[in-house]
This record gives C-alpha cells, structure tokens and sequence, in this order.
C-alpha cells in the first residue's frame, strides 16, 4: 500500500473510532415527573403540553442524548402535600406542585398569602413575585439546602376567587359558613367569621354530609370539576390577587447525573414554562368564568368598597405574620418588599398593610 493509501486508512479508522465513541456516550435519560394536581390546572396542562414535549424535543435536537420523561400527575406517586419530601428523596427526579400544601414547611415561600388583594394579572404577579426572590435568596435556597432539590420554575394560581353554594352580596355573608380551602389563606376567611376547613380538592358541595357549604378557590379549578353540577352556585371574583405559589423542582442528584449540556437545556426550558404559565394563567382566567356563567353560576365581583373593608379586617394580622417572618432566615421585610414590588407594576392596594418594617 502506498503512502496515500496508508494515510486514506487511518483516517477512515480514526472517523470509525470517533463515531463510536459517540454512538458510546450517547445516552436516553429517564424522568419521572410528579404532581399531586389533576390535569385541568394550567400548570398540569402546560406541564404535559409544553415543558415535557419541549424538553425532549430541545435535548434531541441539540445534543447527542435523549430524554423520556413519565408524568405521573393526580397523586398517583405522591400526593400534593407529600412531593416536596419525595422529590427530596428522588421518588419522583422532577416535582410539581404548591408550596401551599406545604406552608409549615416552606413558611417564608408564602409570604404573599400574608398580603392578599395583591396583582390580578398572573404575569405582572410574577414579575413582583420573582423580583422579591432575587432580593432573598433564602427562597430558593430553602429548596436546595433543606430539602435536597433545586427550584426550576416559579408560577403564579389564578386569582382566588369565592364558590358558594348560597347567594353572596357580600363577604360579611360568609360568617358562621364553613369555607373549604388551603391552609395559608384560612387566616382571610377567619377575620370575616367565617369556619374553616382544609380541603384535598374536592370542593363538593351536593352532599348532605359536606362539612362545608363554599370555597376559597379558583375558576379553572371549578371549570375542570364541574363544581357547578355539585352544589355550586355563586362564583364572586374577590380580588385577592394571583398568589405565586407553585413551583417546579429537580431532585439534585437526578440533575448531576445529566450531562452539562442536558443540564443546561433542562434549566433553560423550565424558565420558558415558567413564563407560559404565567401568560396561559392570564389568559385563560376570563374564559373560565364564562365558562361558569354560561353553566348557570351566577358571577359577581366584590366592590373596591367591599375589598378594602375585608383588608381593614386583615391588616392587623399581616402586621403580626411580619414579625414572625422577620425571626426566619431572609424574612425581614419581605412582605414590604412584596408590597413595593408590587407597585412597581403598577398596582393600587385596597390597603397599603403596615408591615411592620
């Protein structure tokens, strides 16, 4: 063989040897994804529709690996109140779901419920909402040093809005009624005389036994339930605001065993999800309340009147749950910082609360 033709066969040798080391290093990457809400939520909805899809579809064009994601969602791995401690131990890689379910837990990570009548608009919600977390590290770092996982995406609820099985004219109404709901936002229900009672959901109100009779909620919630087929009648827009409470989390383990480019991806495309939320959150508000007027749920909204009253009744209590965030790691005016970032978008409280600050 002359020395062209050596030369010629070395090359195809070393393309052989560099194309099996790629076939090699190649790899498909299994997640498991868990929440313990039901599609019918947006975050579900855009979980399974964008985020899962986009991911794989990102990784595999842009990487030599691939990756599988199994959404296990409606509890059927963990419930709600139990994600944040299986992501911790890596049942589920990726965890869905609401810092709400787990507010003595993560008790800094609610600071918005102690200032309700906060922004309408999810994405504006947002914005005031991840401006405190880049002030307060202690939010996200929570995740991370206590609970083994790190925070991917940070996503706002719909407004919370009232579901009465009885007619409503105002929310002095509520006394001596039980209201199903979550426990952060039980404190609100309380200063009207209202009874409480913490709920997994369910929200039905046809049955005889429902201890029971309205909720503290949200339209989408009652659009995917058919809450008005189940003794719901009156659906009240409050203006207590979009509370940016849920959250998306990667077990740290199951992140470290990506490859950096993976890795990168992965991160990239939670921040996108983080702000399709936000704008399919926004959008899809007005809809589900037709949706509930045309079912036959008679649709109110409080006056500016009526919110300021309920906040006169909350204020003091705001004033109190600010010095006990104060003796957390990071909770030193947090819910002034909330307040003013708040007006940095442009909104106008019912009551500017005395934080205490």
């Amino acid at each position: 063989m002359n020395a062209h033709g050596r030369t010629f066969s070395l090359a195809i040798a070393a393309l052989v040897l560099i194309l099996s080391n790629v076939s090699v290093s190649a790899e498909t990457f299994r997640l498991k994804l868990a929440s313990g809400n039901a599609p019918g939520m947006e975050y579900v909805d855009s979980a399974h529709n964008y985020f899962v899809p986009e991911l794989t579809k990102r990784v595999a064009q842009r990487t030599r690996h691939s990756v599988e994601v199994e959404e296990l969602y409606s509890g059927t791995l963990a419930k709600g109140p139990d994600v944040l401690d299986a992501t911790a131990a890596g049942t589920p890689d990726i965890g869905l779901f609401c810092v709400c379910h787990v507010g003595e837990k993560l008790p800094l990570n609610t600071f918005m419920f102690r200032a309700p009548f906060s922004i309408t608009d999810a994405t504006l919600a947002l914005k005031a909402t991840r401006d405190v977390y880049d002030k307060i590290p202690e939010l996200s770092g929570v995740f991370e040093n206590k609970y083994n996982q790190i925070l991917l995406s940070l996503m706002p609820l719909e407004p919370y809005d009232l579901l009465t099985s009885f007619a409503i004219g105002d929310p002095a109404d509520l006394a001596g009624h039980t209201v199903s709901g979550s426990g952060p936002n039980f404190p609100w229900l309380k200063v009207l005389g209202a009874k409480v009672y913490a709920t997994r959901g369910q929200h039905d109100h046809t049955s005889a036994t429902s201890p029971y009779d309205a909720s503290i909620a949200f339209a989408s919630l009652a659009t995917s339930l058919k809450l008005y087929d189940k003794g719901m009648t009156h659906f009240v827009r409050t203006g207590l605001g979009a509370q940016v409470i849920l959250v998306l989390t990667v077990n740290r383990a199951s992140l470290a065993r990506l490859p950096d480019d993976v890795q990168a991806i992965l991160k990239e495309t939670a921040a996108d999800f983080e702000r399709t939320v936000a704008e399919r959150t926004r959008d899809r508000y007005a809809p589900h309340i037709e949706e509930l007027r045309d079912a036959g749920m008679v649709v109110t909204q409080l006056t500016l009147s009526q919110q300021r009253s309920w906040a006169e009744k909350i204020a003091p209590w705001t004033k109190d749950e600010a010095k006990k965030l104060a003796d957390i790691p990071g909770g030193e005016g947090i819910i002034d910082l909330f307040i003013k970032a708040s007006e940095a978008q442009g909104h106008v409280w019912p009551v500017r609360y005395d934080a205490g600050q």
